[in-house]
């Protein structure tokens, strides 16, 4: 499984998703606009006592939109 399966699994999205949001995102006069996904899971051992122990899982999933204005040369007066 490549990056871009592995994500449009996890956060269910399609190639023609991405390309909207892009575009909208540039449509409001970006110069540049990104999108930005992030995965992390952690897992957990803990051990009390010589015979107990405590385990978990942690996962966390965010994604958002990024676009930098473009660049004005103009000076407040």
């Amino acid at each position: 499984m490549d990056n871009r399966e592995f994500f449009t699994d996890r956060f269910g999205i399609t190639q023609g998703h991405l390309e909207r949001l892009l575009s909208a995102a540039l449509a409001r006069g970006g110069d540049y606009a990104d999108i930005y996904f992030e995965y992390k899971t952690r897992d957990v051992l803990t051990t009390m006592e010589l015979f107990r122990a405590e385990g978990g899982f942690l996962m966390s999933m965010t994604k958002g939109t990024r676009r930098a204005e473009p660049f004005s040369s103009k000076t407040a007066s």
